[in-house]
């Protein structure tokens, strides 16, 4: 089984039991801006510490999952990890705990990504949301993740029509504005 099975497979659990989701990281801004290979997935998903024994049952047989430590990330609003056994691919659970997160979710629309393995339709951020998204991990990063930066100036860049407001009223939520204007005024430079 390969990586888009797995998230397939993890996607359809997930509607089951009615969680919302979406699907972050870099194959999230791969699609929405310049395109590189990933083996990460990241999901960010409107779960609970109560629905925690739901989702264990929905994921029984191909999935291993640590109740107790999902439980525990969840209520310190970390992330935690789930495995798909078939195909050893670990896919890292965000739980929407901000408000943020629930605009990401409210937001979201539906793109193909192209994973290690075949195409999975699914939920993805904005490219708005996804910039905001891969700035404040930058910023958490230390700001030395080039990585992370080239996708941020590649979506940018590939995405001329952003809605504006938005950004700057989230920018300054999170704390990230300056980092934002930098990487409008390089996104300008560096594909020109």
């Amino acid at each position: 089984m390969s990586q888009a099975d797995a998230l397939r497979e993890l996607i359809s659990a997930l509607r089951s039991i009615g969680v919302r989701y979406l699907v972050g990281g870099s194959q999230a801004s791969s699609v929405l801006g310049v395109p590189r290979s990933t083996l990460d997935s990241d999901l960010v998903v409107e779960l609970t510490v109560n629905a925690v024994p739901t989702l264990v049952a929905a994921l029984a047989g191909n999935w291993y999952i640590d109740p107790d430590l999902a439980r525990e990330s969840i209520a310190r609003a970390q992330s935690f990890n789930i495995v798909h056994m078939p195909s050893v691919h670990k896919i890292d659970l965000f739980p929407a705990t901000t408000a943020f997160h629930r605009s990401q979710l409210e937001r979201a629309v539906v793109r193909t990504l192209h994973p290690l393995g075949g195409e999975v339709e699914c939920l993805v951020p904005t490219a708005e949301d996804m910039i905001l998204a891969k700035l404040q991990w930058y910023q958490l990063g230390g700001l030395v993740s080039d990585r992370q930066w080239s996708d941020i100036i590649g979506m940018l860049y590939m995405n001329p029509h952003l809605d504006d407001a938005y950004l700057t009223h989230w920018a300054a939520q999170l704390g990230v504005t300056d980092l934002l204007h930098k990487a409008i005024a390089e996104s300008h430079t560096d594909f020109d």
